[in-house]
């Protein structure tokens, strides 16, 4: 599977948890990549800041996806929930 470098990673409930207390038996790749994922971020800025290589970094993105660790979100999608989250809190104040 070919991302997109604009493409946002963000760590699920789930993948908190795995990156606190592992469990899963993840590699060592896909667990470096989890724990690293720290904060929403676009694929080419990560892999650049922590020296990924592509196609590694793909794999290791698709196996978190599939056990729910991580969700891979468009730019859009990620602005669009950002605003949202924006929304929530500003009619909460």
């Amino acid at each position: 599977m070919h991302f997109d470098p604009t493409t946002v990673c963000v760590r699920t409930f789930a993948g908190e948890a795995e990156a606190r207390h592992p469990v899963r038996g993840l590699a060592i790749g896909a667990r470096r990549v989890l724990v690293l994922l720290d904060r929403p971020c676009a694929l080419a800025h990560f892999a650049a800041r922590h020296h990924l290589r592509p196609a590694r970094l793909e794999r290791d993105l698709t196996q978190l996806a599939s056990l729910g660790l991580i969700v891979l979100l468009s730019a859009d999608e990620a602005h669009a929930l950002a605003d949202a989250g924006r929304s929530a809190v500003a009619a909460a104040g």
